[in-house]
Formats: C-alpha cells, sequence, structure tokens
C-alpha cells in the first residue's frame, strides 16, 4: 500500500528554527523525498511572536492552514532585530534576561491553548533542541501522546524515528537514507551551541515558565 502522505495534500510542516543554516539542513532532510513533501509546505517561523501569530491566524482567523507537524527550538528570539510584532501580547517571561531559553515551551503551550479552544486535535509536536529534556521537564510535563523530544546532538534518522512515533502516516513513509554529511555538521553545529549554552550564568530551570 503507499503511503497516504504526498505534495498534493494541502498540509503545512511549521520548522519553529532561527538559525537559517539549522533551518537549511532541517529543510534539505524533509525534501529528500521530494515526491511526498514540496518546499512549500515547509513554513518557517523564525520567533516566538512569529509563531503566537500563525497560530493565532491558523485556529482564530483560520487564514492559513493548521500545521500537520511542527518541529521547535526551545531558544528562540522574542522578535527580529529592531521589529515590533503587532497583534500578539508579549509574554512577562519574555522580559526577563534568559527568557528566550525557554520560548518554544511557551509556543508549545499556546498551540495546545487554541488547539482546545476550537476542539482541534492535538498537532504533532517535536521539541528538537540542544536544551536537555530534563531541562524543560520532559517527559513528565508533555505528557499527551502528541509531544516528543529529539536532541540536535542525535542524527537526524533519531528525528525520522520520534515523527513516525507520533504520526501514524509518516511510519507508513519510505524514507531513503539521510546524508551521514550533513547529519554530522548539523550534530557539531549543536555540541558548539550546547557548550556556549553551559556558560549562562543562570540555570535554565530558574526560566521555564508552565501554565497552571
Amino acid at each position: 500500500m503507499n503511503p497516504t502522505i504526498d505534495c498534493n495534500e494541502t498540509f503545512e510542516i511549521w520548522l519553529l528554527e532561527d538559525d537559517y543554516r539549522q533551518f537549511e539542513t532541517l529543510q534539505r532532510h524533509f525534501l529528500r523525498f521530494p515526491q511526498r513533501i514540496s518546499p512549500k509546505q515547509l513554513v518557517r517561523l523564525s520567533t516566538e511572536s512569529e509563531f503566537l501569530a500563525r497560530v493565532h491566524r491558523a485556529f482564530v482567523e483560520e487564514s492559513v492552514s493548521i500545521p500537520r507537524m511542527v518541529i521547535m527550538d526551545v531558544m528562540l528570539p522574542w522578535a527580529r532585530l529592531g521589529e515590533e510584532p503587532e497583534g500578539v501580547k508579549q509574554p512577562d517571561e519574555v522580559k526577563t534576561k534568559y527568557g528566550f531559553t525557554t520560548a518554544g515551551v511557551r509556543c508549545w503551550a499556546a498551540l495546545r491553548e487554541a488547539e482546545k479552544k476550537v476542539g482541534a486535535p492535538k498537532t504533532p509536536v517535536v521539541f528538537h533542541t540542544v536544551i536537555r529534556k530534563e531541562e524543560i521537564g520532559y517527559p513528565a510535563k508533555f505528557e499527551d501522546g502528541k509531544t516528543g523530544y529529539v536532541s540536535k546532538e542525535q542524527p537526524f534518522d533519531q528525528l525520522d524515528a520520534v515523527i513516525s512515533g507520533l504520526d501514524e502516516k509518516w511510519d507508513e513513509m519510505n524514507w531513503p537514507e539521510t546524508d551521514e554529511q550533513v547529519t554530522e555538521n548539523f550534530v557539531n553545529n549543536a555540541r558548539m551551541k550546547r557548550i556556549l549554552l553551559e556558560g549562562l550564568a543562570t540555570p535554565i530551570d530558574d526560566c521555564v515558565p508552565f501554565p497552571a
């Protein structure tokens, strides 16, 4: 039986990633099977405010498609340099010195709240980050059956495996082999970011906000 996901479907995969080089690598990874996924189906979102605005457009205004899958980083800026987003409220945590380290957690919470309000099924979400899973309370604080975690220091094969576990249609896909050189470059870049992160003067746990 042929997989049911293909380029003719009107679905989107949201890639929440502020590092353009890492986004390009993720994009290349998904597009290695062009018969199934096309570039127009991969939506890049690079800031927390951009993600919140997209959630509003998808679930409230219904002017864009609800995502089929979200791959999200955790450390993200609120907005681009010099930009003042309109129509989205800036959370108090953003204003703290290390608020950017948990932006993805707030984005996840906003997505789940939007889905709940309109009665939509939960979108599969994969945290793809250098932040350790225990630093964001994974899996205990995300036990909804549709949220996964993959360290950026792990090979892309692990990302594929987690996606397949969250979406049965993905499990039907006969994905080509991943490019080992691309994976190695991505992982090395992630490790450097982790080293920089560990130089922060405050524990990440002190910054993590969760809805009551």
